[in-house]
């Protein structure tokens, strides 16, 4: 009996790489990707997830060399040609054994971490008997031996036993075994547009402003995704659920019967990254959808000027803002992201609007609302975005409506040591902070404590010390955190150039002084 479900064979797993090329370039794209691909192949024998390639400037390529500004290797998926209009060059995928042996486990969906942490345990225990065997064989052969040597290599165990490592997301692969996905983009130099509205209601003498508009990717959104810190990897999981709407629309899956929205919910705390985040994945939309759709727009609603004092002129508001948006949509060659943030000023729970002194309008609002997202829905080129800090003021049909309700809680104290490590390397790259090296991320912890050198027990005092302060500030949000660089040295500091260690000491002090301010303000409050 023939089965009625397609049949593919097995693919290898996609890479996405973010190229960005200089405003000067007039090469066309698909040659440049060739040469990116070539260049990546030829001078990486193994590449890692969510790493920067800086050595575009060694390569003898002129075109890379030239015109690549920056190379940003993202997340593996499944995901590939539902990205392209067109399918690329197959490049030579004949790798190890050992190789095609992890990609095989990779295809089968099989969580083999496990089995590769023992393997990694196993090579380091190897290691490790042969540096003692060689050590008792130069004991019998030699009674000079120093001492301190094994006391040294038992200090170093204990240490790294005592330092976060991101292996989990430092995923590597051999670039040869897997396909390479090069999305190249040139930024757009035009920032924020500021979209008026003339509804011709009573109350206003002059257009409102409804709206900002990006044409994407652009300068002002640059740089976004990457200053994101999530422990469990959100922004992918947001990437993969578009890829997602994308395939069930190409694959024409009644919607009667499998139904998906394009709404998305974040909600948490303040200062989070919610707000940031949307854009941040709208930017990357723009980069990685660019050859499905020659335009991607972003449109942010401004809420509150979508509400007027004339009874039942706010829901006519919302109408004639969506017939905007409609307007863009109706594009097939543009992809449009509408962020509505804080959408609880539109979504408002219609049972607590009954308890107010007009509560007809709010209920008009919502029901707009919900309408018009009943109708975008159809359409395969629209997301729509929403943020809210208060979830329980939100109308529950709308919550319903959402296909992806994420919460963006405070960040970990591993998450803590990413936003902060970021924030010191900028420091250092400014000149504001004198350093021989950049302190480590997380994923090259591990490997700068197998060298015992004088340069890596600096860093790895420095490191330690910074998970300390890491630890500390558990409890404030991303917003805070990317403040306490800057509050250290006006606090603690006032020169023009400092020391990393004098730097960690001041950037302690900051946080036990906010953490004794926010204990403060829990008082009053409560």
């Amino acid at each position: 009996m023939t089965s009625p479900f397609p049949q593919t064979g097995p693919r290898p797993p996609v890479l996405h790489v973010e190229a960005r090329l200089a405003p000067q370039c007039s090469v066309r794209y698909e040659i440049m990707r060739d040469h990116i691909r070539a260049f990546l192949i030829s001078t990486m024998t193994s590449i890692t997830c969510f790493q920067t390639v800086d050595t575009m400037r060694q390569s003898e390529d002129e075109l890379v060399r030239t015109f690549v500004e920056h190379v940003r290797i993202g997340e593996c998926s499944g995901y590939g040609s539902i990205l392209r209009d067109r399918p690329t060059n197959n490049i030579s995928r004949a790798g190890s054994i050992e190789a095609r042996r992890e990609r095989d486990v990779r295809k089968s969906g099989i969580d083999r971490r496990d089995d590769r942490d023992k393997r990694k345990t196993s090579s380091y225990n190897t290691a490790a008997d042969t540096t003692m065997s060689s050590s008792s064989q130069q004991h019998h052969d030699d009674d000079d031996v120093d001492p301190e040597q094994k006391t040294g290599q038992e200090s170093t165990n204990n240490v790294r036993g005592q330092l976060w490592d991101d292996e989990e997301n430092a995923r590597s692969f051999v670039t040869r075994d897997v396909e390479l996905s090069i999305h190249v983009y040139q930024l757009q130099r035009q920032g924020a547009v500021e979209e008026y509205g003339d509804f011709g209601s009573g109350d206003m003498d002059e257009p409102v402003m409804m709206a900002h508009h990006w044409t994407l990717p652009c300068e002002e959104l640059e740089g976004v995704w990457d200053s994101l810190v999530f422990e469990d990897r959100l922004e992918v999981k947001l990437l993969e659920y578009v890829y997602t709407t994308i395939l069930f629309s190409d694959r024409n899956v009644n919607p009667h019967l499998v139904s998906w929205n394009r709404v998305v919910l974040l909600h948490g705390p303040p200062g989070t990254g919610k707000t940031s985040l949307c854009r941040g994945l709208a930017q990357t939309l723009g980069i990685r959808l660019s050859r499905r759709f020659h335009f991607t727009k972003l449109l942010e609603i401004n809420c509150h000027s979508l509400f007027s004092k004339w009874f039942s002129e706010s829901g006519k508001l919302v109408h004639r803002m969506f017939d905007q948006i409609w307007r863009m949509v109706d594009d097939d060659d543009t992809f449009v992201c509408v962020l509505i943030d804080e959408v609880e000023s539109l979504a408002a729970a219609r049972k607590a609007a009954l308890s107010g002194n007009e509560p007809s309008d709010s209920i008009r609002v919502v029901n707009a609302l919900l309408t018009q997202i009943d109708r975008l829905k159809r359409r395969k080129n629209v997301l729509v975005l929403t943020t809210s800090n208060i979830t329980e003021a939100i109308d529950i049909a709308f919550i319903d409506r959402a296909d992806i309700k994420m919460y963006i809680g405070l960040p970990p104290p591993k998450a803590i040591y990413t936003i902060l490590c970021s924030s010191l390397n900028e420091l250092g790259r400014a000149g504001i902070i004198h350093a021989k090296h950049p302190l480590p991320e997380r994923k090259d912890i591990w490997s700068i404590s197998t060298y015992n050198n004088p340069e890596n027990a600096l860093l790895i005092s420095q490191v330690m010390d910074l998970q300390r302060i890491s630890e500390l500030a558990q409890g404030m949000s991303g917003r805070a955190m990317r403040k306490l660089p800057f509050l250290a040295h006006a606090n603690h500091l006032q020169v023009s150039v400092s020391t990393m260690d004098a730097f960690l000491t001041a950037l302690f002090l900051t946080v036990q002084e906010e953490q004794e301010c926010n204990a403060q303000l829990k008082e009053e409050r409560s």
